[in-house]
């Protein structure tokens, strides 16, 4: 067999005998598991072999000989057997279509250079490699009943985000983890708790038929009459009894076995970092861990991008591509060039003593440590640093490890498009730089000047009446003098009223959602203070967005009808499209906010006002959509980044058919999820159109006053301290606006 050429990192050479010692603490965790296991299948199968035992009797006559009571106590352990049989058919959730296999044939470097791993590491080669779009390696073990007594498959995940977004000795270090798991001789334990954990998950909380039937007779007991009542009751007691008294006991094993399982995955980490590390040096795999989460975040963000394209029919040919592209705009938007990369370093030796990971960074994490699988990034690092290996870093990427890495990506892209957005098979992939010029476009359009301090980000503009502001530039001309003098004051002092801002709608929000949108006593009276200081900040901006339009709106008559005309338009457009968005977003919040407090009410049914309440509220929020959705129809756009001029606005927030009224006794939980579907759907797409409008229109007052200049030449401004730091330039009170709208979020 040939010799085949591959890049290859530098393996370290000093390596500690017992690095890759197996920890000691980790067995009292296998022993734990293992007795996990020993009560999961004596309670499993003995309840099992105790119900075949029971119909067995009874369908001989032999168990109490009376016939009524053999037939109840035959369905009874008939019932006990079926639902743990269904444990074990039912089946985890996975796609297959969003993966691909990776064959030695076709991918020989690639091959290669997992192998030349194991060999080192002496790990046996995985059965199977397959690539997954997001940014992931791990081992997996399909399991079955069989393989209580057969060996699982040991199969490597590859995800591509993660090879484009590590280099070479990274990669390495991350492979070599998921290998050092493939050696752990706790792995074919691991195997036996999956399927132990599927069969007793989906006995816990499988939503199956039986589950529904149950769920059925429950509500027949409240509110169904005479022999439909008693029969849910016969129904309840002969078969719910027995169902939810093996789920509980299944439960209690379960988070017994979950306790123990997770102390042994936490010791697993560990060992399988210390074997990356002797293939890879400790500071590859605390890099790579640095990576990590930008990553993932930038995937997500070009997830997020590529849907706004499929909107408007644009379908790239390469994810990866944009996950890159969208690594740069985050750090950039954020204002952290270095944002997800590890510490530059001089030397190898150097990553001793730097810590890429601080103890305060897993705060937020509230999960208790008993309840994780994985140690924090944290104790991993100072695991993977407490023996220091050194070893060279190779820059390259992983993309070299492949063979035609074009058309790995461009398949992968396709699979996730199909999966994930349920495009056409015949959908029609366009190059990416295509795809990310319209993206680029869209974020110039939405990226706001930092001279706005923020100002934008948050709030809606704030006008009143606009033909009142029309008629106040039609009847007064501003020399250029004063135009000057109020444009160059604009944007000064804005960070504190931008913040206090933030602050009151944010307490508003907590406040709303703490009492489910229904505040009382002690809640309505904060709630009163609150508004009322919401009031004067709001009253404040909307002095300072009526002075914006005065300002430029004086520029655009100085100008000519053309720029006149435009801003009237824009504004006009932004105001009808920012009163929709507050809409929107209220009746999106209001609906949340109702379903969020049937969470305090229990498994114990709601009250009847509750129920009345929730149904108005949803009766509400498909009116307000309908209302809302009508209004779209008779708007139709200005020219913005990827919209044409006189595009009609409701084609660009909504799809479909909108759903039918409620019912006006009932609403099913599939009514609630499709109208929860179409209120997330507008709301998305009226934010991003609220944020290109709003950047469509600063961008055409930067382009005002610029041809102003050139227009003209301003008197020079004299430094008189009697001028007052805003002109006052209408003295009309200002005019009552409509409530806030929340934070500029999807």
């Amino acid at each position: 067999m040939a010799r085949i050429a591959f890049p290859y990192p530098p393996s370290p050479t000093d390596i500690p005998d017992d690095l890759t010692d197996p920890p000691a603490e980790s067995t009292a965790a296998i022993l734990a598991v293992f007795s996990g296991l020993f009560l999961f299948l004596l309670a499993y199968v003995g309840l099992i072999l105790a119900s075949f035992g029971v119909i067995a009797l009874a369908a001989t006559r032999h168990l109490t000989g009376f016939v009524i009571a053999d037939v109840v106590l035959c369905v009874f352990a008939g019932v006990v057997s079926l639902v743990l049989l269904l444990g074990i058919f039912n089946k985890d959730e996975v796609n297959p279509e969003i993966t691909f296999e990776l064959e030695p044939e076709n991918q020989p470097k690639f091959f290669a250079f997992l192998r030349r791993i194991t060999n080192e590491i002496g790990a046996p080669m995985p059965d199977q490699v397959f690539l997954v779009p997001d940014v992931n390696a791990a081992m997996s073990q399909p399991v079955s009943l069989i393989n209580l007594f057969v060996p699982p498959k040991k199969n490597l995940i590859v995800g591509l985000g993660l090879v484009n977004a590590l280099n070479l000795s990274e990669f390495k270090a991350v492979i070599g983890h998921e290998f050092g798991h493939f050696s752990q001789k706790t792995s074919r334990m691991t195997s036996y708790v999956a399927l132990a954990r599927r069969i007793m998950v989906n006995l816990v909380v499988g939503k199956d038929w039986l589950e529904r039937s149950l769920q059925s007779a429950k509500h027949n007991t409240k509110h169904a009459q005479d022999a439909t009542a008693l029969f849910s009751w016969s129904y309840i007691v002969i078969v719910g009894v027995p169902v939810w008294g093996i789920r509980f006991l299944m439960n209690q094993v379960l988070k017994l076995m979950t306790l123990a399982y997770l102390s042994m995955s936490r010791a697993n980490e560990f060992h399988a970092d210390r074997i990356a590390v002797s293939v890879a040096g400790s500071n590859a795999i605390v890099h790579a861990l640095a990576r990590l989460d930008f990553a993932s975040e930038s995937l997500g963000q070009a997830v997020n991008e590529l849907h706004t394209a499929t909107e408007h029919k644009l379908y790239t040919d390469d994810l990866y591509h944009h996950q890159s592209a969208a690594m740069g705009y985050l750090r950039k938007t954020k204002k952290k060039p270095r944002l997800g990369l590890p510490p530059e370093l001089d030397h190898p030796d150097e990553g001793e003593e730097i810590r890429v990971f601080k103890d305060e960074d897993d705060e937020l994490d509230n999960t208790p440590e008993m309840w994780k699988s994985h140690p924090s990034n944290y104790d991993r690092e100072a695991n993977a640093k407490e023996q220091f290996v050194t070893a060279e870093i190779d820059e390259r990427s992983p993309w070299t490890l492949f063979n035609e890495v074009d058309v790995i990506r461009e398949r992968m892209t396709y699979r996730f498009y199909r999966v994930v957005f349920r495009v056409k098979k015949t959908v029609n992939l366009s190059p990416a730089a295509k795809v990310q010029g319209f993206i680029d476009d869209d974020h110039a359009e939405m990226t706001y000047d930092p001279k706005y301090a923020g100002c934008y980000d948050q709030r809606p503009i704030y006008l009143g009446d606009i033909e009142e502001l029309e008629k106040m530039v039609a009847e007064e001309d501003w020399d250029a003098e004063r135009i000057t003098r109020v444009h160059s004051r604009l944007y000064s002092k804005l960070e504190r009223k931008v913040e206090d801002f933030d602050d009151i709608r944010q307490d508003i929000r907590r406040l709303m959602r703490k009492c489910f949108g229904k505040p009382k006593g002690r809640d309505r009276r904060e709630l009163e203070d609150l508004e009322d200081q919401f009031k004067g900040v709001i009253d404040w901006f909307t002095s300072f967005d009526r002075r914006v339009y005065l300002v430029y709106a004086q520029m655009a008559k100085q100008l000519g009808i053309p720029q006149q005309k435009e801003i009237i338009h824009r504004y006009d457009f932004h105001l009808r499209l920012q009163e929709i968005h507050r809409k929107i977003a209220f009746t999106k919040e209001r609906v949340e906010d109702i379903l969020e407090g049937m969470k305090h009410f229990g498994d114990g049914g709601l009250p009847q006002w509750y129920i009345e309440e929730l149904m108005d509220i949803l009766k509400e929020g498909r009116r307000n959509l309908k209302k809302c959705l009508q209004q779209a129809e008779e708007m139709y756009t200005p020219a913005m980044a990827n919209v044409e001029k006189g595009t009609k606005f409701d084609e660009l927030i909504f799809e479909g058919e909108l759903l039918r009224e409620i019912p006006e006794t009932f609403v099913t939980s599939k009514w609630i999820d499709k109208l929860l579907k179409q209120l997330t759907m507008t709301r998305q797409r009226v934010h991003r159109m609220d944020y290109k409008s709003l950047g469509a229109i600063l961008l055409m007052q930067d382009k005002l006053h610029t041809a102003w200049l050139a227009k003209v030449t301003p008197t020079t401004v004299s430094g008189d301290s009697s001028n007052p730091m805003f002109e006052i330039m209408d003295d009309s009170p200002a005019a009552k606006v409509a409530p806030p709208l929340p934070k500029r979020s999807a």
